[in-house]
């Protein structure tokens, strides 16, 4: 028997999915959602082009009316500002056993709550910050001291709002720590227009403190620059350069590792959670814990930089 899969969001990450799935070895029935018609034709120009795509049936569809009643995984690739309006939709209208969200969740932790209520304890759901996923980055935890570190993450307007939860989760599963405090004194006041229409960016420096003593200082400056991710334990010191897919130790020992595209990743995430009921990424329940504190402190920096206040933060 076939699983059934909703694929929520047809845009450049919704594809990507779409193709990665073509890739899994078993037959799928694959639905595609997505208001605009012209992402629904590039995921179909993509599919057509993916090779093992006729195993598995493909359905595209603007609404939710052709739901199938039971859904055993469906992925959310739209924006964080309609998400959780996405995930009470299809609750409505089908039993989804198993959600694959992407990140940001929500652009307040007022709906972030309501998405895990929406999902209830009956399904499972998992975040796509799949950092922690990588086996370059697993080589390079293995290799280092255990204990606290100081993780700095560098670079020229690469996206606090968009990609912040991303490195703070890669902190909390280093480290092994929650997070405990989150400082958004370094935020520049200034927010400028994200890559994506009518969201919003900020630069500065925001600062996570976790239970056992880590840091993360995620730092992003106006001018473009090298990206890095800096590691600091209590014997030694890494440099992750991005860009280049390599990460120096201070002793000159030197890891190559390779960051994969969500088209690469996709067919083992799905065979982990329809076959195995389980996921190296984070739970809802996981990711929530550090989206909350997340989000509470970019509302809060909007609203000091502000005339408008809001409940909730302009970003996706």
């Amino acid at each position: 028997m076939a699983y059934n899969i909703v694929i929520v969001g047809a845009g450049q990450l919704g594809s990507r999915y779409l193709q990665g799935l073509a890739a899994y070895p078993h037959p799928l029935n694959i639905q595609v959602i997505d208001i605009s018609n012209g992402s629904l034709d590039r995921a179909k120009e993509i599919w057509e082009k993916t090779a093992n795509a006729d195993s598995h049936a493909l359905q595209l569809s603007n609404n939710f009316e052709s739901i199938p009643a039971q859904t055993d995984l469906a992925i959310i690739s739209t924006g964080a500002d309609v998400r959780e309006s996405i995930v009470s939709l299809l609750v409505k209208k089908s039993n989804v056993d198993n959600w694959l969200l992407e990140k940001v969740l929500a652009q307040s932790t007022a709906s972030v709550n309501r998405i895990e209520s929406l999902v209830g304890d009956r399904s499972k759901a998992w975040v796509n910050t799949y950092f922690r996923t990588m086996d370059w980055f697993k080589d390079i935890r293995e290799r280092s001291a255990p204990g606290p570190i100081e993780m700095k993450v560098i670079g020229g307007s690469w996206g606090i709002g968009c990609n912040g939860i991303h490195f703070l989760d890669f902190a909390a599963w280093w480290s092994g720590e929650e997070m405990t405090t989150i400082d958004n004194s370094g935020l520049l006041p200034d927010w400028y227009p994200a890559k994506r229409k009518d969201f919003l960016e900020v630069n500065g420096t925001l600062m996570a403190a976790f239970s056992g003593g880590s840091t993360a200082a995620l730092i992003s400056h106006e001018p473009v620059e090298h990206f890095v991710i800096k590691v600091k334990t209590k014997a030694e010191e890494w440099m992750i350069d991005w860009e280049h897919n390599v990460a120096t130790r201070n002793d000159g020992f030197v890891l190559s590792g390779k960051i994969p595209y969500q088209s690469e990743m996709t067919k083992n995430v799905a065979a982990d959670i329809l076959l195995r009921q389980e996921s190296s990424l984070p739970t809802l329940q996981m990711s929530a814990k550090l989206h909350c504190p997340f989000l509470d402190s970019l509302v809060d920096h909007w609203n000091k930089s502000h005339s408008n206040k809001k409940e909730y933060v302009p970003i996706t």
